[in-house]
């Protein structure tokens, strides 16, 4: 079961991600033409990849391909969003990101880029700052 949020303008809440989850629990409900921002707690808990600490900015090795991964253009455990739990609507986030602009309306949430047989290995989360700013 998930915890929706709604936020206003100027307002922000902090949500717990986890490497494991193909989805986050908390989830935002987002409209078209509304702006955020997301920034990762750089002092807070990490992501671990089996043994690999990381935060949203994800590793990568070149022995890795590409090919598989659930947003193949990013990087293993790069903080990534989607709106509606449709992975053909998802976005690199990283450690930080401004000015995202919804273009779909729906509920947006977070996940650990990886290949989808590959969450197993995953523990850890990181805090996430969803800030809306228009």
């Amino acid at each position: 079961m998930s915890n929706k949020y709604t936020i206003d303008v100027g307002e922000h809440k902090i949500l717990q991600i986890s490497s494991r989850v193909k989805y986050s629990l908390g989830q935002l409900e987002v409209q078209i033409g509304e702006y955020y921002s997301f920034q990762v707690d750089m002092n807070g808990p990490r992501w671990w990849d089996m043994v690999i600490p990381t935060r949203g900015e994800g590793w990568d090795i070149f022995l890795s391909p590409n090919k598989g991964r659930r947003l193949p253009s990013e990087r293993l455990l790069y903080l990534c969003g989607c709106i509606n739990e449709n992975d053909s609507l998802a976005f690199g986030i990283g450690n930080h990101f401004e000015n995202w602009k919804v273009e779909q309306a729906g509920e947006l949430s977070f996940f650990a880029n990886d290949y989808p047989a590959m969450y197993f290995n995953n523990w850890g989360a990181i805090n996430l700052t969803v800030t809306r700013i228009k």
